[in-house]
């Protein structure tokens, strides 16, 4: 047998270290086989010889990844859909609250699936593993090639634009933000190959530096308030002008939950939690509750200053607040922006790459995008293919309108949403054996569904074209599905590019929790 694997070894599996070789870091320990030979290999390394991703990430962490990747730039760009769409301030406040309890029990049905099936990926290992490969790969799809990019770009872009603002930047000027941009992606990306754990504190250094921006804006209207600026929440005020109808409250529901966006990317992580079938649903229970009750201090905030109109107006509503409330230091709000979207970036950077290493590891995208690298144990090669389609994102944004992007952005969202609820449903009436340490009412989950399936109807009825973009282009998943099903990545081809590829980025296959 020692034999076999020697030979093994001088064909297609070569080794990465010498004899007796030893590899630490913060993530634990790898050490060599002693036989002469590494366990780390090029492609064909066994499931006895892989590595894994080490479990580092406690529930306080964990937590405040949550927050920062909800509390995203769109709180301090321009939050004012849901008013534009129900007219008053207290419904708009109802609908906030709405969208964060609406969100929490996504986020609770998602952890059911999260303990039930605790596999980095999220909401594709859930669906792989229930509803089978092709509804998975379409939500493979969505993820590594559409949300994750283009929400990473936009992240990019409007730090970018902010920190032009800072420096007086005329903004016609669109190539210094692309460098800008460029920057940030590379910055962060870079950050997460090097260390999730640091990764991971920085993201929540920045968590905290967005807690104490909306700390701020809070505070503001807080005073604004006790001296008496109390009109647009008068009984007299707070729900003139509203829109009870159902199409209002539906359309208004589309940035509502959009702007909560973020919340199931720690379930992406499971792997690398330490305790998820216990962690996830506190994470979720705690993360969502700190979430909601910002959003909606921070639009009370708002309306301390600004009525329904001058909100709806306002194309930087953060801006508009600041001017008036915090006179002579105005200038913060963009520096704040500027480290929201850092923060979002480097959250997303940690959770988006998980979706492209879990597809890999299923054997739905390049098994390239399943290795980690051999000092790190970062998924590296998936990070890096979330920068160049970034990047690619970030252009269209300077090229484009940002607004049908989100549009999109909403809608593929909402489907990933629904596959996993579906995922969800079959799993509590078809699969007996897999439990999960809550349990969420099925009545409940197929609620949720529903209003899912009426948002995203709503998504499409208002603005046709944009959506009918966003259709062709997950449609566009359905024949990637079958070529990436008649592609042989066992030919010589194949394995000569992943061999050059393992050489260039030091990477190694790891255990596949897929197969066990």
């Amino acid at each position: 047998m020692g034999k076999r694997k020697s030979e093994s070894s001088k064909g297609n599996r070569q080794p990465f270290l010498s004899d007796q070789a030893n590899v630490s870091d913060s993530y634990g320990t790898i050490q060599s086989t002693g036989s002469g030979k590494s366990q780390y290999g090029f492609v064909g390394s066994t499931k006895e010889n892989a590595v894994a991703m080490g479990r580092t990430l406690g529930i306080h962490t964990a937590i405040l990844i949550m927050i920062n990747g909800c509390l995203g730039t769109g709180i301090f760009v321009s939050p004012v859909g849901v008013t534009e769409q129900v007219g008053s301030v207290g419904l708009t406040l109802i609908i906030w609250t709405f969208c964060g309890l609406f969100t929490i029990v996504l986020a609770l049905c998602y952890a059911e699936l999260g303990t039930a099936i605790p596999l980095a990926g999220g909401d594709y290992a859930y669906i792989v593993t229930i509803l089978g490969h092709f509804p998975a790969f379409l939500c493979l799809w969505i993820m590594v090639a559409l949300i994750g990019p283009c929400a990473t770009g936009m992240m990019a872009q409007i730090g970018s634009l902010y920190f032009s603002t800072m420096f007086g930047i005329d903004e016609s000027n669109m190539i210094l933000p692309l460098i800008f941009s460029v920057f940030l992606h590379l910055s962060c990306a870079t950050l997460n190959m090097v260390s999730v754990q640091w990764a991971a504190r920085i993201s929540n250094l920045f968590s905290v530096a967005k807690l104490v921006a909306m700390g701020t804006i809070i505070a503001a209207g807080l005073v604004k308030l006790s001296q008496g600026y109390t009109s647009n929440l008068s009984a007299a005020n707070v729900w003139q002008g509203s829109d009870y109808s159902p199409s209002a409250i539906l359309f208004s529901l589309v940035p509502g939950l959009v702007s909560f966006g973020g919340w199931d990317g720690i379930n992406a992580m499971a792997e690398e939690m330490k305790n998820p079938k216990r962690d996830i649903p506190i994470v979720a229970g705690v993360g969502l509750m700190t979430v909601t009750s910002i959003y909606i201090m921070v639009n009370v905030a708002y309306f301390s200053v600004l009525n329904p109109i001058e909100f709806i107006q306002s194309d930087v509503a953060a801006m508009s607040f600041a001017t008036r409330a915090l006179p002579g230091i105005s200038w913060i709000i963009p520096l704040f922006v500027v480290v929201s979207s850092v923060g979002s970036m480097i959250a997303t950077y940690m959770f988006y790459p998980r979706f492209a290493f879990s597809g890999g590891q299923n054997g739905q995208m390049p098994a390239i995008c399943s290795y980690i690298h051999i000092k790190y144990l970062t998924p590296m090669p998936s990070i890096i293919l979330l920068i160049i389609l970034s990047i690619f994102f970030n252009i269209l944004g300077l090229l484009f309108n940002i607004e049908a992007i989100v549009n999109m952005l909403s809608f593929f969202a909402l489907f990933k949403y629904a596959l996993s609820l579906i995922a969800l449903i079959y799993m509590k009436t078809r699969s007996k054996d897999l439990k999960g340490t809550i349990t969420i009412p099925l009545p409940v989950v197929v609620l949720c569904l529903v209003i899912l399936f009426l948002v995203a109807i709503c998504s499409v009825y208002s603005d046709p074209l944009v959506m009918g973009v966003a259709i062709c282009l997950l449609v566009l998943g359905i024949p990637l599905y079958f070529l990436q099903r008649c592609v042989n990545t066992q030919n010589t081809c194949c394995k000569h590019v992943t061999v050059f590829l393992q050489k260039l980025l030091l990477v190694v296959p790891v255990k596949n929790s897929h197969q066990g």
